[in-house]
């Protein structure tokens, strides 16, 4: 006949596997149990561990287990290596108000993706018919403030820019665009593509299809004789060693470029506008300096200086941030005017 087990033995032995097992695990996490006082039961009392729940690509994620943070990065942090948003007032009027027309166009742009950044839809699935309209919502705003972003170098028909045009506001313009474009656009597209994957796979597929953006279509169009410019931009700014007049190699090879156009329009004339970053001392005189020294450099390459008109803009018309050397390379050059056809 077999022998009989104690039920109350077998029930001991499973309390002291299971402590045992409880003690290898707080050893493991580096804990240690705290010593049972005279007469207590050295078992420790049933223990309950929070584990995160992790979204499977069906079920839906209930608003207890997705808590909601707000953004890691603040606002004022990704803004702080923008481009500049000021417009001096020792501007003329021409400058000043070209200048505050590419402030006025990207501050509206920034103003609705920080409310998109700050304020973002809910964190819920995104399949279900109270959450969906929310993520759409956000999709169509992310993809008008991408239809928003100013195009400086987009002038329509045939693309020629206006001849008073300043060639800084365009690159200030163009500036604001890869900085939105390059950087804070896909900023926010990674915290929303990251938000609606806290309920699933499925729901993120729900965001990427409703917030990709459309191929455009090609639309033909005959670039007329009669809307053909009378003038035409240099494009590059002629660049300087920092806190100097000295041209640098690439400023050189521009001031060179710059001499050869001005000898086959032989009947035109040119302003060149000198500039300085606003780290750099005395930038009124070294600003109309470094415009005197392309001047010079032109007529050495046989332009009579009565052909070249020198202006000084100190640091008032500044295209990018001073935070970088590539910002402060962009702020101290001299610009060209338009040169008209000859």
């Amino acid at each position: 006949m077999a022998e009989r087990r104690d039920p109350d033995a077998d029930a001991e032995s499973i309390l002291q596997r299971r402590a045992l097992l409880v003690s290898s695990l707080l050893t493991a996490l580096g804990c240690s149990p705290a010593a049972a006082p005279d007469g207590a039961s050295s078992t420790p009392p049933p223990t309950t561990v929070d584990v995160p729940p992790v979204a499977s690509a069906s079920a839906p994620l209930t608003a207890s287990a997705a808590p909601e943070p707000g953004p890691s990065v603040a606002w004022s942090a990704l803004m702080s290596d923008a481009p500049p948003l000021d417009v001096s007032k020792k501007l003329g009027a021409a400058e000043a108000s070209q200048r505050q027309k590419v402030v006025d166009d990207v501050t509206k742009v920034y103003e609705a993706l920080r409310v998109l950044y700050e304020a973002p839809p809910p964190v819920c699935d995104l399949r279900e018919d109270e959450c969906k309209p929310k993520w759409t919502a956000a999709a169509k705003e992310l993809l008008r403030i991408e239809d928003a972003v100013p195009k400086p170098r987009d002038f329509g028909l045939c693309g020629y820019p206006p001849p008073d045009l300043l060639d800084e506001t365009m690159e200030l313009g163009a500036a604001h665009e890869a900085f939105l474009r390059e950087g804070l656009i896909p900023k926010v597209r990674a915290l929303l593509d990251a938000r609606a994957a806290r309920t699933g796979v499925l729901s993120l597929q729900v965001w990427l299809k409703h917030s990709a953006r459309p191929k455009p279509g090609v639309l033909l169009m005959p670039c007329l004789s009669c809307v053909a410019p009378q003038s035409f931009h240099f494009g590059a700014g002629i660049s300087f060693t920092e806190g100097s007049s000295s041209l640098d190699a690439a400023g050189q090879a521009e001031v060179q470029r710059l001499a050869d156009v001005l000898k086959t329009h032989k009947a035109s004339d040119v302003t060149v506008r000198g500039h300085c970053d606003p780290g750099e001392a005395d930038a009124a005189r070294l600003s109309l300096s470094r415009a005197v020294a392309v001047q010079s450099a032109l007529a050495n390459e046989g332009i009579d200086k009565a052909r070249v008109k020198v202006l000084g803009s100190g640091s008032e018309l500044t295209v990018a941030s001073s935070k970088t050397e590539g910002g402060r390379a962009q702020n101290r050059k001299a610009w060209v005017g338009s040169i008209r056809y000859q």
